[in-house]
């Protein structure tokens, strides 16, 4: 029998009597472990579109099956062969229930799946996965993280750059290691109990709402964040080991958002008399005073200021400009926050000042976004240019926005340059790069070059 390529829509086909068979040769070093040459299964259709359906699952049973066989981790090896089984009763047209499943349910649904096996016999996966006899993985939550990570997440996590992996991965590991410290420590994820999630939100009312009226209050977003990355990963995994009907403990658990402290914008005023007057940003140092510069005008998010490519900086244009993107270099990668955060921006007063000073970005902040905020905030606090605690360096980019507001400036070209998410599509580039330098002239500060 020749060889089928995987990219052969019709491999492992074959037609008898108009009946399609899922007909597969195994592997010469599998097949001294199983005992057999060939897998040969009639997949009872006569239809080309069910057939290959059909096919694609057992495909995957198979694969997933061989591979367990050279596993040496008997937790990996088990987590295969239940995968398997699950792919393979899906093909067979069952869901799978393990045994004890089985014999716990209906009779007529036992009996259903013992007839399904008796005519003509069948291969011991077939049995072990009509009758169940792979018991379900019980990876703690620690194995199920490694697995949403590893596996479940493997394409996403591939698109960011190392530094926002490490903060992607610090915040999902200290919501469960908060939780389990909760439960007592490390337990199968399955076995996570509707208590369990009671028991988070109990403890996250107590810091929303504390007794103690000098204890510091933490958001009600800060905790429905933090439930919300376990219902996430309990969902995605559960999702992965084919078990979606499992109900998620972390449902509706979240807490209502009642506004409380949210950072407010600077005002026009205050960024033309304190932030743009001479010295005030002397004592920064430059490239941390360029982003800050830079900010003003554009509104951008600190974090794609920071990390943004001299590729990605136009000065040479007939309209300067900025390109907000995400970088797939595999030796230089970077996601944005959203699609619609790819965004051009127009360069004009202090910020196309702040970029002819560093035409190849700010390589000082790259991938420490973090570092250049934390010592932004307390440059602004220790020279008096906060005017509340309400306000930080992301104040500029809500000032941008209000500016935008107060100057007539369309809400579609603002949700545009902010990369903010459109309630619908958007439909055109609102407007060509020379239109959108037009609109935010009317708005751009007058400055002194001498201050970047």
């Amino acid at each position: 029998m020749g060889r089928w390529s995987k990219v052969d829509p019709d491999r492992y086909l074959l037609t008898r009597q108009g009946i399609y068979y899922y007909w597969r040769r195994i592997p010469a070093m599998v097949a001294a472990m199983v005992a057999r040459p060939l897998v040969r299964k009639s997949l009872k259709t006569d239809d080309l579109a069910e057939a290959r359906a059909k096919r694609d699952a057992l495909e995957a049973a198979d694969n997933d099956y061989w591979r367990a066989l050279f596993l040496d981790e008997d937790e990996a090896r088990a987590r295969l062969r239940y995968q398997a089984a699950v792919r393979r009763a899906e093909a067979l047209g069952f869901s799978y229930r393990t045994s004890s499943e089985l014999a716990s349910g209906p009779l007529l649904e036992l009996v259903r799946h013992v007839l399904a096996i008796v005519p003509g016999g069948a291969s011991p996966e077939a049995e072990a996965a009509v009758l169940g006899r792979e018991d379900r993985p019980k990876d703690g939550w620690w194995k199920a993280y490694d697995v949403y990570k590893g596996e479940i997440k493997k394409d996403e996590l591939a698109k960011k750059s190392p530094g926002q992996l490490t903060r992607w991965d610090n915040t999902r590991k200290g919501a469960i290691s908060n939780f389990l410290s909760l439960v007592g420590g490390d337990k199968p994820i399955a076995e996570t109990t509707r208590g369990d999630g009671l028991t988070l939100r109990r403890y996250w009312l107590g810091r929303v709402v504390p007794d103690d009226k000098e204890q510091k209050r933490c958001s009600p977003n800060t905790a429905n964040k933090q439930i919300g990355i376990l219902r996430e990963i309990f969902s995605a995994y559960c999702k992965h080991v084919q078990e979606e009907d499992r109900k998620n403990p972390f449902s509706d658990l979240s807490f209502k958002d009642g506004g409380g402290l949210k950072r407010m914008p600077f005002a026009e005023e205050w960024i033309r008399d304190k932030l743009l007057a001479h010295g005030a940003l002397a004592a920064m140092n430059g490239e941390g005073r360029g982003i800050t510069l830079a900010l003003v005008e554009t509104g951008c998010r600190p974090g794609e200021l920071c990390n943004i490519a001299p590729e990605d900086i136009f000065l040479d244009d007939e309209v300067p400009y900025i390109h907000i993107r995400a970088r797939t270099d595999p030796d230089d990668t970077r996601d944005i926050k959203t699609k619609q955060s790819d965004r051009k921006i127009p360069l004009l007063g202090v910020a196309l000042e702040a970029f002819k000073r560093h035409p190849q970005g700010f390589p000082r902040y790259k991938d420490k976004e973090d570092t250049y905020s934390a010592m932004a905030n307390k440059y602004f606090k220790e020279n008096g240019l906060k005017p509340s605690p309400q306000h930080s360096i992301y104040s500029l980019r809500h000032a941008f926005e209000d500016r935008m507001l107060e100057g007539g400036v369309d809400l579609e070209l603002r949700e545009v340059l902010m990369g903010h998410k459109l309630d619908r599509p958007l439909y055109g580039e609102k407007g060509t790069l020379r239109f959108r330098q037009k609109i935010l002239g009317a708005i751009a500060f007058d400055f002194d070059p001498a201050i970047v």
